[in-house]
């Protein structure tokens, strides 16, 4: 099941979309697996970790994927994201971006992957670190510590600590901290030749997220403004009771989930165990490996808000008894899943090859993943328009939450995949390099789940259905540049991938369509290098069927809540030019220009509420998807100083399926810069959103039926995201 509801909500906010592997830029000698300047840190939405580098599909959930020593940091991103595990850090080893080819072939996922390395100890003892804060009381501590422990042993090791809290850029009273983690870490190596090692590494990370957002008035022209002085990301729309009502969808039994506390049902834990190294086979082959054991208990809290509606003749109270006189109440959906129990075994084995016409490689990746009985639990409640909102109570009820658990959700199970693969990179002249690749990949799936239906107040009964699944599935990737001298050529690229399903499909009260989903894209293009350009421009298409959706609708007349499930497909045509300009010296200039037109196809379904109505969106341009998008990224360096600046531009993006709806162009920028005080010392000073822009998004509600006049929406009170407003950041980083 898709989450289409949490990508207003994601921490994670998607921005380069469609954008192309950059292999161009390094093209006179080889194929790069992995690319550099794409600044993917820089996170306009978040402090928490980067930003999404997305395709021209739909953002992720769980945002982009994120490798720690070649395996994936999570084997799936709920309910446990990557960044309650995985922070950029110290005591990691960034390593840019590895390419949709590479992340295809390797771990059959399609896509980019953040990539990163524990950091070992080295021949000295080094203590590194960050101290990092914001204008608006972010913190974060930074520190790794490693070395050799006697020269007359090859035994070295590393220890790390990360310690951050974010209080967000509004001051909550239902929580302090938006973003409360800590991550240690230690690694012991063993090196026992030029070209062997082996390491051992622990990891504990736990960490509490909560999330933010803001209500607005909606206009049809795209623009919003703030309702009643409440600013878009400077004043707390979180509830400032500090807590949420649930009951347990398998045993009825309710609880409380505070906003603060070590007891709180928010937080995720997890014990992490590496072992990787590298060794040399003879013959110029080398072998890698890497395992990883990871149990985890995680939450995933989501504090939907469906919908504002004026208070009118209703009477409510704060739940201390004073009567509420605002014009507005909010509807807010709260879900939790309360730390649910997850057990991951990963094992990647490759061996390769360099020849001075060859790269060879054979490897295979070994997953299994187990969830222990997952669920989901749901409440509503009323809480009012205003800063610092407080939970309302209905006239003649006694519980301000209501309807437990209307769409829960529950499944139980594991998954295993097997993915055996191999890949050559071969110089076949000096005008012709070729890359190609492939992956045959066995998926298993087993486990339970209820189809008993999920109206208010349901408790999941026992006996639940079983599910068996083994499915194939074949990956592959080709790639050819062509060079007609020695700055000018061709490239083109072909990737392709197949999957079905996750266990999480089956948490509904249906039973899941399993249609293989297969991803063919195809791109063609020119690029040029000379000593102060490097050019790649190229044409791409891409599609993807199959994807699997639950909407959430309510009857425009009676409010009736229905969830309808839908499939659909999406198809891409883009056109990307990539530019880097180093026109003189310490001064380079990155330029991305895409051009893209993401569509809906065989999306429709039938409306429950009339069943001779059908609705579809055929044709329609993807939500949350800008056809224009631009980065454009200076920087300059000049003796102990450097000095960056990044702006991103989307164009327009639609907030309802219908296209009726729409959110107007906006920039994210950022400046950054850096001073060497000495060979100790480095001081930073950054600035986000220099424009001091909202970038809020939102839904707008009932928008899955087409409004007969898209003016009945105008002026509307709203709810949505937006990016951090305009920041101060301060940064020291030491070295000894």
């Amino acid at each position: 099941m898709e989450r289409n509801y949490f990508l207003l909500l994601s921490v994670l906010l998607g921005v380069s979309m469609f954008a192309q592997e950059k292999d161009s830029l390094g093209m006179k000698k080889k194929l790069p697996d992995t690319e550099e300047n794409r600044n993917v840190m820089l996170n306009a939405s978040s402090n928490s970790g980067p930003r999404e580098v997305n395709i021209g599909l739909p953002s992720s959930v769980g945002g982009i994927t994120v490798l720690e020593n070649d395996l994936p940091v999570v084997y799936h991103f709920w309910p446990e994201l990557p960044i309650r595990t995985w922070r950029p850090s110290q005591s990691l080893d960034m390593k840019g971006l590895i390419s949709v080819s590479e992340s295809t072939l390797t771990i059959a996922d399609f896509g980019y992957a953040v990539n990163s390395y524990t950091k070992t100890g080295g021949e000295k003892t080094q203590l590194v670190g960050t101290l990092k804060g914001n204008h608006h009381g972010y913190y974060l501590g930074d520190v790794n510590l490693s070395g050799r422990f006697s020269k007359n042993h090859n035994l070295y090791y590393a220890l790390g600590a990360l310690v951050t809290g974010d209080p967000g850029e509004a001051k909550h009273k239902g929580s302090r901290l938006i973003d409360d983690t800590q991550i240690f870490r230690g690694v012991l190596t063993y090196r026992f030749g030029e070209k062997d090692e082996i390491n051992l590494a622990y990891k504990y990370s736990r960490s509490k997220m909560i999330g933010h957002y803001a209500p607005f008035v909606y206009h049809t022209n795209g623009v919003v403004k703030e309702y009643d002085g409440i600013g878009i990301g400077t004043d707390s729309y979180m509830i400032s009771d500090g807590y949420l009502n649930f009951k347990n969808v398998l045993t009825g039994e309710p609880y409380r989930a505070d906003f603060t506390g070590s007891d709180s049902k928010l937080w995720s834990s997890s014990h992490t165990f590496d072992l990787f190294g590298k060794h040399d086979l003879g013959n110029d082959w080398l072998l890698r490996h890497s395992t990883r054991f990871h149990v985890a208990k995680s939450s995933a809290l989501l504090s939907l808000l469906i919908g504002a509606e004026k208070r009118g003749n209703n009477s409510y109270t704060y739940l201390d008894g004073t009567p509420y006189t605002g014009e507005y109440v909010q509807r807010m959906l709260a879900i939790l899943s309360p730390q649910t129990p997850t057990t991951t075994l990963m094992t990647r084995l490759w061996a390769e090859k360099k020849t001075e016409k060859h790269n060879w490689r054979l490897g295979v990746l070994g997953q299994y993943y187990n969830v222990d009985g997952y669920h989901q639990d749901r409440s509503f409640l009323f809480h009012s328009v205003e800063k610092q909102p407080r939970i309302l109570r209905k006239s003649s009820t006694t519980d301000p939450f209501f309807n437990y658990n209307i769409g829960g959700e529950y499944h139980n199970g594991y998954e295993t995949k097997v993915t055996a693969y191999a890949s050559d990179s071969w110089n076949v002249s000096h005008w012709l390099d070729f890359s190609y690749g492939a992956n045959f990949q066995y998926q298993k799936l087993e486990g339970d789940y209820s189809l008993q239906p999920r109206g208010a107040n349901v408790v999941l009964n026992q006996p639940f259905t079983t599910f068996n699944h083994d499915w194939y599935h074949f990956n592959g990737d080709l790639r050819a540049v062509v060079k007609l001298n020695d700055q000018f050529g061709f490239l083109a690229n072909f990737t392709y991938q197949e999957k079905h399903g996750y266990l999480e499909d089956y948490s509904g009260a249906y039973t899941p369509d399993f249609a293989k989903t297969k991803t063919p894209f195809l791109a063609a293009g020119i690029y040029y290098n000379n000593k102060w350009l490097s050019l790649v421009s190229q044409v791409s298409t891409l599609t993807r069927n199959n994807y699997k959706t639950r909407l959430s609708i309510s009857d425009p007349v009676t409010r009736r809540p229905e969830v309808v499930s839908a499939h659909y497909d999406i198809q891409t045509k883009g056109w990307t030019t990539d530019m880097l300009l180093k026109p003189f010296p310490n001064f380079q200039l990155h330029y991305l220009l895409t051009l893209q037109n993401p569509e809906y196809s065989n999306y429709s379904w039938v409306n429950p509420f009339n069943t001779a109505e059908t609705i579809s969106y055929n044709g329609n341009v993807v939500t949350g998807i800008s056809k224009v998008l631009m980065e454009i990224d200076p920087s300059y360096t000049i003796k102990k100083f450097r000095f960056g600046l990044n702006l991103r531009y989307f164009s327009k993006q639609y907030v309802s399926l219908t296209n009726q709806f729409f959110i107007e162009p906006r920039w994210e920028s950022f400046f950054s810069s850096s001073y060497e005080i000495n060979k100790y010392l480095n001081f930073g000073f950054n600035v986000v959103n220099i424009f001091n822009q909202t970038g809020a998004s939102t839904s707008i509600a009932d928008s899955e039926f087409p409004y007969a006049n898209i003016n009945d929406a105008d002026g509307r009170l709203v709810t949505g995201s937006y990016i951090r407003p305009l920041t101060f950041e301060f940064q020291l980083n030491f070295k000894f």
